[in-house]
């Protein structure tokens, strides 16, 4: 309906950036980072063909501002290998410096599982949060204890076949 239209709203920031807890999630987590970011939950697939571009989904509630303009590292280590899905979150569209305490942010975006080089087997999925570039960034304060020595914590794994 034409009236209804106006008033639903189109901004494409609605859907990711929420004021109450996103349901259905299929894997939830409790990660805290460094008190300011909590990731909440995780949507992948368990099986990926190689090469293929899949969707995956991360859930985080903010606890405090954040002053800095984080971006969001996935690394996907198997084989001896890895493929990544490191990229800005919402798409660009609002960086972390402008994210507010208590809201639910849902950060979609793809990932191409790896290449012809990439060994079909599983992959232990990571996460965290980054500034900085190749060679001289600072990861964000992962607090907690399946952490690694660079604050990335584990989130599950994915098969690729």
């Amino acid at each position: 309906h034409d009236l209804m239209r106006s008033f639903l709203d189109e901004n494409p920031l609605a859907r990711s950036m929420v004021k109450e807890k996103p349901q259905g999630i299929l894997n939830p987590l409790d990660v805290n980072f460094d008190d300011k970011l909590q990731l909440i939950g995780v949507d992948m697939p368990r099986k990926v063909s190689k090469g293929s571009t899949f969707k995956m989904t991360l859930y985080y509630k903010v606890l405090k501002p954040m002053k800095r303009n984080w971006k969001v590292f996935v690394h996907f280590d198997g084989g001896g290998v890895r493929f990544v899905g490191d990229h800005s979150p919402l798409n660009k569209r609002c960086g972390t410096n402008y994210w507010q305490p208590g809201d639910y942010i849902i950060d979609r975006f793809d990932v191409e599982a790896g290449s012809m080089t990439h060994p079909k087997t599983r992959y232990k999925v990571w996460t965290g949060l980054f500034v900085g570039s190749s060679g001289n960034w600072t990861n964000m304060t992962a607090k907690d204890d399946k952490a690694d020595d660079n604050n990335r914590v584990p989130i599950g794994s994915i098969t690729v076949n």
